[in-house]
Order: structure tokens, then sequence, then C-alpha cells
């Protein structure tokens, strides 16, 4: 047998070696969870009991990290169902703002149609503009957006503003006599306070 042979033969056998070590070494060495290497050396020639107890480190290890792995993505999931929620209402909260910005721009319209109602006494004038103010609002409604109960109502200072006062016989005090102006509200708030006149 020639010398380069030999050489190609003991060259085979060292690699085999080296591979047949990595291999063990990758199967011994377990990764935890704080990215510290946890080395478990196992004896196969060692008797029985020794052998699996070694096994049931290395399960209960696996076990474990499996566990912190699950804690970890619930968590993440909670956390991102919470943002999700989060964005969601923050939007909300801004179309309805910006609901509640074109209504006050157009609510001089509106109080104009109630004044006309006021002074028109023809019978089928009178007839359109109710249309037209029922109309309006249906359309506020349909944008959540509702009028401030007023006559009748006990004065609130959350709704309400008061910037008359008048005796009335039999009538609790702080009771809305008058609706001088039509309020507004809608889920963010007030829209736009009803200004009334009240019982002393």
């Amino acid at each position: 047998m020639s010398k380069n042979h030999n050489n190609r033969n003991q060259y085979k056998d060292y690699k085999k070696t080296e591979k047949i070590d990595n291999k063990n070494q990758s199967e011994q060495t377990a990764q935890g969870i704080e990215g510290e290497d946890v080395s478990i050396d196992i004896d196969l020639d060692a008797p029985k009991d020794n052998y699996e107890d070694a096994l049931q480190v290395q399960l209960d290890l696996e076990r474990k990290n499996a566990d912190t792995f699950k804690r970890m993505a619930i968590q993440l999931q909670a956390d991102f169902d919470n943002y999700r929620k989060r964005n969601l209402q923050a939007t909300e909260n801004a179309r309805q703002d910006g609901v509640a910005e074109a209504v006050k721009a157009l609510l001089p319209a509106y109080d104009a149609v109630l004044s006309a109602l006021k002074l028109v006494d023809d019978p089928k004038v009178r007839e359109g503009l109710e249309m037209v103010e029922r109309e309006y609002i249906q359309a506020l409604k349909s944008l959540n957006i509702e009028v401030i109960p007023t006559l009748g109502e006990a004065f609130d200072p959350s709704i309400h503003n008061a910037i008359m006062t008048e005796e009335a016989e039999g009538i609790d005090s702080g009771t809305v006599l008058e609706e001088i102006q039509r309020g507004f509200r809608g889920p963010n708030g007030v829209v736009r306070y009803a200004i009334v006149k009240i019982a002393k």
C-alpha cells in the first residue's frame, strides 16, 4: 500500500472523528433563555440511572424554556391587542372630533331655520321649513350627534348655559323655562352648550 493511500485513509478517519465529536457537542449543549450556554454531559457508559437522570435534567430544561417562550408569546399577544384597541379608540375619537367641528360650522344655518319658523305664518312655507329642520336633526343623529334636552329639565352646567333667570310660581328652582339657543352633544362631549333661561 502506498504512502499516499495511507495518508488519505488517516485524513478520512480524522474527519469522521471530528464530525462525531461536533455532533455530540451540539447535542449536549442547550442554549439558556437568558443567552447563557447550558451544557449537559451525558456519559453513555455511566449506569442507567445516571443516564436517565441526565436526560430528565435536559427534559426539564427544555420544558422550562418552552413555558417561558409560551408566556412571552401570550404577553406579546396581549400587548398587541391592547395596542390595536388603543389605536382604534384614538382613530374613533379623532373622527368624532372632526364631525363635531363640521357640525359647529353648520349650526348657524340650522339656527336660521329655527328663527324663520318663529316668524313665518304661511302654512306651506312653515311646512317646508319644518321638513328641513327634521332632515337636519336626522342627519345629525346619523353622525351620533343629538339635541340637548332643555324645557322642563333640571339645570345642568355640564350641558346648559343659563343666561337668564325668572320667578316661576310652582316650578322648582333651577328648572329650565326656555331654550334660547339649541345645544348639541356627541360621543366625545358637548358640541355646543344649550343657552337657557331657568327658574329662580
